[in-house]
C-alpha cells in the first residue's frame, strides 16, 4: 500500500509529515553552556526521521541539518536537545541514532561520530535531551547532525523532527533509500524538494563547553 502523504491519523502506512504538534521544553543538565541554539521559529510541523520495523523498511529515512563551530573555537559537545513530536501513535522511541558529519559540497560528508541506539532522557512527547558518552570534540568548521528515532510504526506510530519556519545556514536535507514515500529522494536532497511542508530547518540545540 502506498504511503499517505498527509492526512488522518488512521493511515495504514507511514506518512512523512505532521502538523499541529504540542511540544514541551527539553530537560538539560546543569553546568553546560549552550553552544548552538536553533530552537526558535517553530513551524508546528514535524518531518519523520525514523528507523522502522522490518515490515516497513522501505520507509526508513533520515534528516540532517548543519551547524557551524566558529573560527578559532573548539567545542566539547556533551548534550543534544532535539525538538520533536509523535504522530499516528504516542511513542515512545526505543532509542535514537545520531551522527555528526563533516560538510562536503553543502551536504553531509565524512562521518565524524556515530551514536547508534543511544538512550534518551526527559522524553517529553517526542522532545529529547541526549547525553553523549565521553563527549565529542569539534574543531572550527561546518558540520551536519542527523537524528533518527528507532520505533515500530504498528505499536508506537511515528516520530517527527520539528521544523523551523526559516532556514539558518544550509537548508536541512532528507534521504529515504527505499523510496517508500515515493519522493525520489533516495540520497541526500533538500527537505523542501522532498517532503510536503518541508521548509526551513530542524529544531535542535547543542550544549557543552567552548575553548
Amino acid at each position: 500500500m502506498a504511503a499517505a502523504i498527509y492526512g488522518d491519523a488512521s493511515a495504514a502506512a507511514p506518512r512523512p509529515a505532521h502538523s499541529g504538534a504540542i511540544r514541551l521544553p527539553p530537560l538539560h543538565a546543569s553546568g553546560l553552556t549552550t553552544l548552538y541554539d536553533q530552537t526558535g521559529m517553530d513551524s508546528g510541523i514535524g518531518l519523520v526521521s525514523q528507523n522502522f520495523e522490518d515490515d516497513f523498511d522501505i520507509y526508513d529515512d533520515v534528516i540532517a541539518d548543519d551547524f557551524v563551530v566558529p573560527d578559532d573555537k573548539r567545542w566539547k559537545l556533551r548534550e543534544i536537545e532535539i525538538t520533536g513530536t509523535y504522530f499516528d501513535g504516542i511513542g515512545p522511541a526505543a532509542s535514537l541514532n545520531i551522527a555528526i558529519h563533516r560538510n562536503r559540497n553543502s551536504l553531509p560528508g565524512r562521518m565524524v561520530a556515530a551514536y547508534d541506539g543511544i538512550e534518551t532522557y526527559g522524553d517529553q512527547q517526542g522532545t529529547f535531551s541526549v547525553r553523549l558518552p565521553k563527549g565529542l570534540t569539534l574543531k572550527s568548521g561546518r558540520y551536519w547532525i542527523s537524528v533518527q528515532a528507532t520505533m515500530d510504526f504498528i505499536e508506537s506510530g511515528e516520530w517527527g523532527w520539528e521544523t523551523a519556519s526559516i532556514a539558518t545556514g544550509i537548508p536541512a536535507v532528507f534521504q529515504n533509500p527505499g523510496d517508500g514515500f515515493a519522493t525520489g529522494c533516495t540520497s541526500w536532497a533538500p527537505v523542501a524538494t522532498c517532503l510536503p511542508y518541508g521548509e526551513g530547518d530542524m529544531l535542535f540545540a547543542l550544549r557543552g563547553r567552548e575553548s
